[in-house]
């Protein structure tokens, strides 16, 4: 895999990019979508270097900071902060940067957090894939959570609401990103029976 040239001098987070390009890869992120975010992670170290931000104190403010930077300075496609989850994985994963600040406890959100631990601990899954499939997650219950008003999305949940789901996401991606986003939907890949993509969210209610 091909590198980029600013992390030999590029701030902070310069340490962390072979890191960084292997939880990528791991992710099953293709060559040139790892150098596109690993490209992206050294604007963001190089601006960390200029405004004094260490790596251990890259906050959600912070990353919004920059990307606000970037929309100042005249960049016309500036990525949001979702982009750069997998880099606060990777670091949280090294050590190097705490975990995050935890918000108001909600039915969705506990659930959420016993997904969580299952894919971590259960099944021993790779901190930067937890945080990726729990993303997902995060957004489908979201979604189902406004429409159903029931808390956490799961009432009435069915392998035909999965699939329409992850048909949506398909059509919005990439070729290439719509495969990685499809294995590492939370419900498993499109394949599976709808009574097992039913069925895999209903446990952590109980």
């Amino acid at each position: 895999m091909r590198k980029v040239s600013w992390d030999r001098k590029g701030g902070p987070l310069a340490a962390f990019a072979d890191c960084y390009r292997g939880d990528l890869a791991g992710l099953g992120f293709t060559a040139n979508s790892v150098v596109t975010h690993v490209v992206l992670m050294g604007q963001l170290s190089r601006w960390m270097a200029q405004v004094g931000v260490r790596v251990d104190e890259l906050t959600p403010a912070r990353i919004d900071e920059f990307l606000d930077s970037r929309r100042a300075g005249g960049q016309r496609r500036v990525p949001t902060a979702r982009t750069l989850a997998p880099l606060l994985a990777s670091l949280r994963a090294a050590g190097v940067l705490g975990p995050p600040s935890a918000g108001p406890a909600t039915r969705l959100g506990e659930l959420l957090g016993r997904y969580e631990r299952h894919l971590a601990e259960a099944r021993g899954l790779a901190p930067a894939t937890v945080t990726s499939r729990v993303g997902i997650a995060r957004r489908f219950l979201s979604e189902r959570a406004s429409a159903t008003g029931d808390g956490t999305g799961v009432e009435g949940l069915s392998g035909g609401v999965v699939t329409a789901f992850l048909l949506r996401e398909c059509q919005r991606l990439a070729a290439g990103s719509a495969k990685n986003r499809v294995t590492l939907a939370p419900f498993g890949p499109v394949g599976m029976t709808q009574s097992a993509h039913a069925r895999t969210f209903g446990l952590y209610l109980k």
